[in-house]
């Protein structure tokens, strides 16, 4: 009855292994959503220095201070 008792109930039981197995899970999604932020950060990062790109500099003036040119049509889309 121990054995039984311990192996669905004890630190390295059934129910301990279930509740790690989902706590893996959502850590697996929690690396993979950082991994791809880290992309985008490191892709942005190289757009300001070492390849300029100066559309995305433009696009973060326009972001940041909301402006545009005589004429054009600011929509935001979120």
């Amino acid at each position: 009855m121990y054995f039984v008792i311990n192996f669905f109930d004890g630190n390295r039981g059934y129910f301990s292994f279930q509740n790690k197995k989902l706590e893996y899970q959502s850590l697996v999604e929690v690396e993979k959503n950082l991994k791809i932020k880290n992309q985008q950060l490191k892709e942005e990062n190289e757009a300001l220095t070492t390849k300029i790109n100066l559309e995305f500099i433009d696009e973060i003036y326009r972001k940041k201070f909301l402006v545009g040119k005589k004429g054009e049509k600011l929509i935001i889309i979120k």
